[in-house]
């Protein structure tokens, strides 16, 4: 129940259509109670009898009374009601007067909650219940660290720290962390422009048309010429140290892309538009005047560049004198058909 308990074991049960709440092989809290109910953010009980509710500790210490028609846990406090008067408490019973938010959230982080007020404004308090931001946005979301991804009233999207201050201008049309690592990823859509900041919300990168592909330990950013890589938290990586069983790596200089070997020598020398990394099977692309060949580890031309792939949602693929292509519902296949 409480996961902070390592020794104890509690369980809410039910005996005779009853629920009560057992510690070890303890009754602490009576089988006289329509529903138990734990809420994991507060770690306390919400508990119903004769359709009234109430809040408890696990210990079994009452917080609030069972005599509310409604109650539920809102970031650090209670929002009860009585005779459809809302009433609100902190999470210890003390009830709070002239309280003035329509809502509080909890965030991953439990220094912050973001709070919501009558004109559906936000901003965020602290677990003190100070205001550290005021509630001046649209719509405020915590990201990491002491950042959030805030709307303005302008309709864009920035990010503010703690203290309110502007870190990310406010230019986005969309503003959202990458699924599984502290990247975040800014787009201006009618520019079409993709820019991206590490988890100290420096820009990393910027480029139109990106195509990212999160794997386990990094990112892959492709923006059409070249690969480029970055661990969860957007410090730049090499090729050479994601692709460790490779011998060429896709290489730029002077605005032109080929391939160097893990000492940085030039194999292939930088003449193309754009290139992509080897795959598995040991083959990679090579782009010129708009159209994609074929080269192979041994840095020999399998195919001049005559493909045209027009798919801009996924990262070129070669097998041999043959390119991917992905077909509806996902479905995928490999030809040599050549498309004007």
């Amino acid at each position: 129940m409480d996961p902070t308990d390592k020794k104890d074991i509690y369980l809410i049960a039910r005996k005779d259509g009853k629920y009560g709440l057992v510690k070890n092989k303890d009754i602490v809290i009576d089988f006289d109670n329509q529903d138990i109910i734990y809420d994991n953010k507060t770690q306390l009980l919400k508990i119903e009898k004769n359709s009234k509710f109430g809040a408890y500790e696990v210990s079994g210490k009452q917080i609030l009374e069972r005599r509310y028609s409604e109650l539920n846990f809102e970031g650090i406090y209670i929002h009860a009601k009585v005779n459809e008067e809302d009433l609100y408490f902190d999470r210890q019973g003390n009830q709070v007067d002239n309280f003035k938010y329509a809502l509080v959230n909890d965030t991953r982080n439990n220094n912050y909650f973001i709070t919501v007020n009558q004109s559906g404004l936000y901003g965020v308090i602290n677990k003190d219940k100070k205001v550290i931001i005021e509630n001046m946005y649209n719509y405020l979301e915590y990201t990491y660290d002491n950042y959030f991804i805030a709307y303005n009233n302008e309709n864009k999207l920035g990010v503010v720290d703690e203290k309110g201050n502007e870190i990310v201008g406010f230019k986005y049309d969309v503003l959202c962390k990458l699924e599984n690592s502290n990247i975040l990823q800014g787009k201006i859509l009618n520019q079409n422009v993709v820019d991206l900041y590490s988890n100290q919300m420096e820009k990393i990168d910027t480029s139109e048309n990106l195509i990212i592909v999160e794997n386990e330990n990094y990112v892959q950013v492709y923006n059409g010429k070249i690969s480029k890589y970055f661990d969860k938290d957007g410090n730049k990586l090499l090729s050479k140290e994601i692709l460790t069983d490779k011998s060429l790596y896709a290489k730029e200089k002077d605005g032109k892309y080929g391939f160097c070997d893990k000492n940085g020598n030039i194999k292939v020398e930088c003449i193309y538009e754009g290139v992509t990394e080897f795959n598995k099977y040991g083959f990679a692309g090579i782009k010129q005047d708009g159209k994609w060949g074929i080269i192979n580890e041994n840095a020999e031309i399998i195919k001049e560049p005559i493909y045209v792939i027009n798919n801009t949602d996924t990262i070129p693929d070669f097998i041999g004198e043959y390119y991917k292509v992905e077909y509806e519902y996902g479905q995928v296949y490999f030809t040599d058909a050549v498309v004007e």
